[in-house]
Formats: structure tokens, C-alpha cells, sequence
């Protein structure tokens, strides 16, 4: 098991959400690149980063600052949230983000994770939001019918789960 430091951006600022509930944002940190570089000081290889914006607008709301972190630290930077096109995703590789992480497309178009995958293998994982066993899209704004467990058989090929 590896264990990533992470830092959820909603309107720019880095925050903790309480179980996927946007009413209770809280602010976390000042800034998003020192609270990369910080975790990068502590001795962080990898930081997931979440666009909780662009999980709910379905774009990449936030982009700026997770390819800032990528082109001024060290660190590996894994991001998902809004990310639901070839397009977005060959956006995040071309600018130096290492992992992308497909939550909704999983559930809504698993034939783009696949596609994905195929074509730059463990730089693409499925990501799996749940909550009573169901699978929760959108930013945690959509509950579907789908057990996580289900969900999670489905997109095993593609070789990276995140949950």
C-alpha cells in the first residue's frame, strides 16, 4: 500500500471536505504549490491532488494550479476531478502530471478509462468514491446504483484503482 499526501482545490484554496459534503469546506492551507513543496520537504515522492470544482462542473476548473505543482516541484502529481475527455487528459500528460485519476468517466464511460489506459497504461488509474457501498460521481454529488465492488471488477484490467 502506498500513502499519498493530498490536497483537494476548491475555488482555488486548498481544503478538507467532511465525507464529499462541499457545504463543509474547510480551508486547509494558504497555498497550494508551499503545501506541495512542503509535503515535497517532508519527503513526498507522490501528491494526489483533487480538482473538487471540476468534479462537479465536469472540467478542469483548477488546472493552473496542479500543473504549477507539477513544473515547480519534485513530486509526482496525480490529479483527477472534472477530468472527462481524451482531450483533458492529454492536456494533464503533455504538461507534466504523472497519474490521472477517472472517477465519473468510470462509471459514465468506461470505454474512455479503457481507451486511456491502453494508451498510457499506469499514467491512467479508475477512482472509486463510495458511500454505503454505492459509487458516488460528480464530486460526491451523484450517487449511482453501482456497488464500489462491482465497479472495481469492471475497471480491474485497466491495472490501477484508487478507492
Amino acid at each position: 500500500m502506498i500513502i499519498l499526501p493530498a490536497i483537494d482545490i476548491s475555488n482555488g484554496q486548498c481544503v478538507r471536505l467532511t465525507q464529499g459534503d462541499f457545504s463543509t469546506a474547510e480551508k486547509v492551507a494558504e497555498d497550494p504549490l508551499e503545501t506541495a513543496l512542503e509535503f515535497q520537504k517532508q519527503g513526498a515522492k507522490w501528491i494526489h491532488m483533487v480538482d473538487l470544482d471540476g468534479a462537479k462542473e465536469g472540467s478542469l476548473i483548477n488546472r493552473e494550479i496542479f500543473v504549477n505543482i507539477a513544473q515547480n516541484t519534485k513530486l509526482n502529481v496525480e490529479v483527477g476531478g472534472g477530468i472527462r475527455s481524451m482531450e483533458s487528459i492529454e492536456y494533464y500528460i503533455e504538461n507534466g502530471i504523472s497519474r490521472i485519476i477517472l472517477g465519473s468517466a468510470a462509471i459514465n464511460n468506461p470505454k474512455l478509462v479503457r481507451n486511456a489506459a491502453a494508451r498510457y497504461g499506469s499514467q491512467i488509474a479508475a477512482g472509486i468514491d463510495a458511500r454505503n457501498e454505492m459509487v458516488s460521481a460528480e464530486g460526491w454529488l451523484t450517487d449511482s446504483k453501482i456497488h464500489y465492488i462491482e465497479l472495481a471488477k469492471t475497471m480491474e484490467s485497466i491495472g490501477r484503482i484508487l478507492y
